[in-house]
């Protein structure tokens, strides 16, 4: 294999130690014993069961009021400044045959080797200090 350019840095592959790293070792930490302490302060008691359709809304009802000053929108309204000209009827051309007039998204086409060509008519106007872009999706 001439001129193998992976094959080159392959064989030109050395162990990370050789280059010049090293690993990275943790640091040692003191043994740490932690203290059993009696009485329950910090005990888990499960929830009481939600046993009914009812009961779960209720819950629900309870969590949403609980937790909706967290869900508030409070972002100021941000201008994008752009605006948007959808464009939908075109003519279709295929090869050299007569024009045709279609509604864009056209889901059919043409099959083997041919020339479409598709055209349409818009209006622009020019807004001085902004940028305008034409994109095709």
């Amino acid at each position: 294999m001439k001129n193998d350019k992976f094959a080159e840095i392959a064989a030109g592959y050395r162990p990370a130690l050789e280059r010049g790293l090293h690993p990275i070792v943790p640091p040692l930490l003191p043994d740490r014993v932690l203290a059993l302490e009696s009485g329950n302060k910090h005990n888990f008691s499960p929830m009481k069961k939600i046993d009914s359709p009812e009961a779960m809304r209720i819950a629900l009802a309870d969590l949403r009021e609980r937790y909706a000053p967290f869900l508030e929108n409070h972002a100021p309204v941000i201008d994008t400044c752009v605006e948007v000209q959808e464009l939908h009827s075109f003519t279709y051309r295929l090869d050299d045959e007569e024009p045709v007039s279609l509604r864009i998204p056209y889901y059919s086409g043409p099959v083997g080797k041919h020339t479409a060509e598709y055209t349409t008519t818009f209006y622009y106007t020019h807004s001085e200090g902004k940028a305008a872009y034409i994109c095709f999706d």
